[in-house]
């Protein structure tokens, strides 16, 4: 499907929606069904794909570190203070 055709945009304006309205939850089993054709189990996850959806809606938002490493500015400070400065390329973001 092209990004510029109508169905597509509207097919994005519905799921941003979907996005503010439904809880990440239900938006993440809605997403493993469509894509993986199975039910998602959040509560006894057994297959690597369901621990890494439990992972993600559960572990991830509530560690600062986490959230740090996502930054790529705020990367590069932690590095620094761990002592490993000198591994990062000074130019590229100067």
């Amino acid at each position: 499907m092209e990004r510029d055709s109508i169905i597509y945009k509207f097919r994005r304006k519905l799921q941003i929606a979907a996005y503010c309205i439904l809880p990440n939850e239900i938006m993440s089993k809605f997403y493993y069904r469509i894509v993986l054709h199975k039910k998602l189990n959040l509560v006894d996850p057994k297959t690597f794909n369901e621990k890494l959806q439990w992972y993600k809606l559960y572990y991830c938002p509530n560690n600062p570190l986490i959230i740090q490493c996502t930054d790529k500015y705020l990367v590069r400070e932690y590095i620094k203070i761990k002592g490993m400065g000198k591994l990062l390329f000074s130019n590229l973001y100067t």
